[in-house]
């Protein structure tokens, strides 16, 4: 998968915080501590680089200074994925809320790694990136996900599914 050099800062800077998460907690670098860090990781992808990745794919607008048009990219991309971002955020939020109450030494390490991840990637994701990108995101990326779409949201033309229901091959409709 394609990680543009944009999101390589931000989700350092997310496991910086993470990490600090741990000290301003006390927590000792335990097993389960280091456990939690690596599922950090794999949120930080979870919350950076869908914007990101979105912010690559989206296509300029011509006409537009390479500002205004990494701004409007950055905004449609943060349109497009924000909510998603939110979603996940909050539903692994309130997945480990009820490890709060716990008197478990697990558990509260647990809870406290995970309101810190939670809290610290979607501010990264929808803050910190987002602005990033706005600055010096990279050119648009041309995988043609976006280049058959009308006004409606649809897609103009026909799709070749496979058998299990993922999407193998997209042709434009004639005269596109």
């Amino acid at each position: 998968m394609y990680t543009p050099s944009s999101t390589r800062w931000p989700s350092s800077t997310y496991l910086l915080q993470v990490v600090s998460n741990l000290v301003l907690n006390l927590l000792l670098p335990t097993q389960v501590a280091i456990i939690n860090l690596v599922l950090a990781v794999g949120l930080a992808v979870d919350y950076s680089c869908h914007v990101a990745h979105s912010f690559v794919q989206m296509p300029a607008t011509p006409g537009l200074s390479p500002r205004a048009q990494r701004q409007e990219r950055t905004d449609r991309a943060v349109e497009e994925m924000g909510v998603a971002v939110v979603h996940g955020a909050v539903s692994t939020f309130l997945a480990v809320l009820i490890l709060s109450t716990s008197k478990s030494y697990i558990f509260v390490i647990f809870f406290k790694q995970f309101f810190g991840i939670c809290l610290f990637g979607a501010l990264h994701g929808l803050l910190l990136l987002p602005v990033l990108l706005s600055l010096v995101g990279p050119d648009p990326v041309d995988v043609g996900a976006h280049k058959h779409a009308v006004a409606d949201g649809t897609l103009d033309g026909t799709a070749t599914k496979a058998d299990n229901g993922h999407l193998l091959e997209m042709t434009a409709a004639k005269g596109a």
